[in-house]
Protein backbone atom coordinates (compact mmCIF):
# COMPACT_ATOMS: atom_id res chain seq x y z
CA UNK A 1 0.00 0.00 0.00
CA UNK A 2 2.84 2.24 0.86
CA UNK A 3 4.24 1.54 -2.68
CA UNK A 4 1.40 2.52 -4.48
CA UNK A 5 0.80 5.79 -2.79
CA UNK A 6 4.36 6.83 -3.08
CA UNK A 7 4.03 5.81 -6.99
CA UNK A 8 1.01 8.10 -6.98
CA UNK A 9 3.06 11.03 -5.07
CA UNK A 10 5.88 10.60 -7.33
CA UNK A 11 3.32 10.67 -10.74
CA UNK A 12 1.66 13.74 -9.65
CA UNK A 13 4.92 15.41 -8.73
CA UNK A 14 6.35 14.23 -12.48
CA UNK A 15 3.24 16.05 -14.04
CA UNK A 16 4.00 19.03 -12.41
CA UNK A 17 7.71 19.37 -13.02
CA UNK A 18 8.05 17.87 -16.25
CA UNK A 19 6.33 20.63 -18.10
CA UNK A 20 8.48 23.51 -16.39
CA UNK A 21 11.18 21.53 -17.77
CA UNK A 22 10.06 20.05 -21.33
CA UNK A 23 9.53 23.69 -21.87
CA UNK A 24 12.37 25.25 -20.14
CA UNK A 25 10.23 27.89 -18.24
CA UNK A 26 10.35 28.98 -14.52
CA UNK A 27 6.26 28.40 -13.86
CA UNK A 28 3.84 25.71 -15.06
CA UNK A 29 1.38 28.44 -15.80
CA UNK A 30 4.67 29.97 -18.81
CA UNK A 31 5.02 25.93 -19.98
CA UNK A 32 1.49 25.99 -20.14
CA UNK A 33 1.94 29.28 -22.58
CA UNK A 34 4.72 28.43 -24.19
CA UNK A 35 3.14 25.02 -25.19
CA UNK A 36 -0.10 26.92 -26.41
CA UNK A 37 1.91 29.27 -28.29
CA UNK A 38 3.83 26.57 -30.20
CA UNK A 39 1.00 24.65 -30.88
CA UNK A 40 -0.46 27.99 -32.34
CA UNK A 41 2.25 28.71 -34.23
CA UNK A 42 2.16 25.20 -35.79
CA UNK A 43 -1.32 25.58 -36.43
CA UNK A 44 -1.64 29.49 -37.78
CA UNK A 45 0.40 27.50 -40.90
CA UNK A 46 -2.59 25.78 -41.67
CA UNK A 47 -5.36 26.99 -44.05
CA UNK A 48 -8.46 27.13 -41.84
CA UNK A 49 -10.22 29.60 -39.26
CA UNK A 50 -6.90 30.28 -37.74
CA UNK A 51 -6.64 34.46 -38.13
CA UNK A 52 -6.35 35.09 -34.40
CA UNK A 53 -3.87 32.03 -33.43
CA UNK A 54 -0.49 34.76 -34.71
CA UNK A 55 -2.21 37.31 -32.36
CA UNK A 56 -2.53 35.02 -29.55
CA UNK A 57 0.76 33.53 -29.87
CA UNK A 58 2.59 36.91 -29.59
CA UNK A 59 0.94 37.98 -26.58
CA UNK A 60 1.72 34.64 -25.07
CA UNK A 61 5.30 35.23 -25.96
CA UNK A 62 5.78 38.36 -23.23
CA UNK A 63 3.63 37.16 -20.46
CA UNK A 64 5.84 34.77 -18.58
CA UNK A 65 2.80 32.95 -17.19
CA UNK A 66 0.16 35.58 -16.41
CA UNK A 67 -2.21 35.05 -18.99
CA UNK A 68 -2.04 31.67 -18.39
CA UNK A 69 -2.92 31.96 -14.95
CA UNK A 70 -6.26 34.67 -15.37
CA UNK A 71 -7.44 32.37 -17.82
CA UNK A 72 -7.44 29.04 -15.23
CA UNK A 73 -8.76 31.83 -12.75
CA UNK A 74 -11.67 33.04 -14.52
CA UNK A 75 -12.35 29.24 -15.56
CA UNK A 76 -12.10 27.92 -12.19
CA UNK A 77 -11.79 30.82 -9.48
CA UNK A 78 -11.53 27.82 -6.96
CA UNK A 79 -8.38 26.05 -8.16
CA UNK A 80 -4.85 27.39 -7.65
CA UNK A 81 -3.20 28.32 -10.62
CA UNK A 82 -0.41 26.03 -10.85
CA UNK A 83 -2.99 22.95 -10.90
CA UNK A 84 -4.87 24.39 -13.86
CA UNK A 85 -2.14 24.95 -15.60
CA UNK A 86 -1.03 21.14 -15.33
CA UNK A 87 -4.17 19.91 -16.28
CA UNK A 88 -3.93 22.76 -19.20
CA UNK A 89 -0.53 21.77 -20.32
CA UNK A 90 -1.38 17.79 -20.02
CA UNK A 91 -4.58 18.88 -22.37
CA UNK A 92 -2.84 20.25 -24.75
CA UNK A 93 -0.51 17.18 -25.32
CA UNK A 94 -3.28 14.52 -25.40
CA UNK A 95 -5.16 17.46 -27.71
CA UNK A 96 -3.18 19.50 -29.57
CA UNK A 97 -6.04 20.98 -30.99
CA UNK A 98 -5.96 25.09 -29.58
CA UNK A 99 -8.70 26.11 -31.72
CA UNK A 100 -11.37 24.84 -28.74
CA UNK A 101 -8.72 26.51 -26.09
CA UNK A 102 -9.14 29.92 -28.14
CA UNK A 103 -12.95 29.59 -28.67
CA UNK A 104 -12.92 29.38 -24.92
CA UNK A 105 -10.45 33.01 -24.24
CA UNK A 106 -12.79 34.69 -26.51
CA UNK A 107 -16.38 33.63 -25.69
CA UNK A 108 -15.52 34.01 -21.92
CA UNK A 109 -17.75 32.33 -18.97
Amino acid sequence: MKLILLLLVALVAGAIIYPRHAEHTDTVCAAFEQRFATLAAQQARQPGPQGMLGFVQGAVAGSQGQIAALYIHDRYPQLPAFIGCTVGYWRLNLDPDVIPLLRGLTKGK
